[in-house]
Formats: C-alpha cells, structure tokens, sequence
C-alpha cells in the first residue's frame, strides 16, 4: 500500500493547476453576460446538481454567486 507522502508532489501540481483556474475564473469572470430570468434559473438548477467541482465553480461565477478578484489598475492594459 503507498504512503500518502509519496504522492505529496502529484497533490502540489492538481492544486496549482486548480489555482490557476481559479484565479482566472476570478479576474475573467467579470465579462458580462446578459442571461434572461429564466436563463438564470436554468444555470441555478444546474449548479445544484452538478458533481463536477470545475463546472460547478464555472456555472456559480456565469451566476454570479462568486467575487471577481480585483484587477490592479493598469493591469488590463498589460
């Protein structure tokens, strides 16, 4: 049987990658998208019911139940 700690390098890359995306969720999630009421409860019901944790992530930011990360100012210019 393995030792958890063997595989402590193949959990530091999964959670950087997960950062990553994230993290681009966050500051590109700001793009506006003009979903109709009934749009809205389409994606909400889908998101209850969802078991994939990425989708589940991308389907809450298009609903808007997560923060945008703060662009620094100038940042978008770059």
């Amino acid at each position: 049987m393995a030792n958890d700690s063997q595989f402590k390098n193949v959990d530091k890359v999964v959670f950087n990658i997960a950062g990553a995306l994230d993290g681009n969720l966050r500051v590109f999630g700001h793009v506006s998208n003009d979903f109709n009421d009934l749009e809205l409860d389409y994606l909400k019901n889908w998101l209850n019911k969802e078991k994939d944790p990425l989708l589940g992530t991308v389907i809450a930011q298009l609903c808007g139940l997560r923060e945008p990360e703060e662009i620094p100012e100038g940042a978008a210019n770059d």
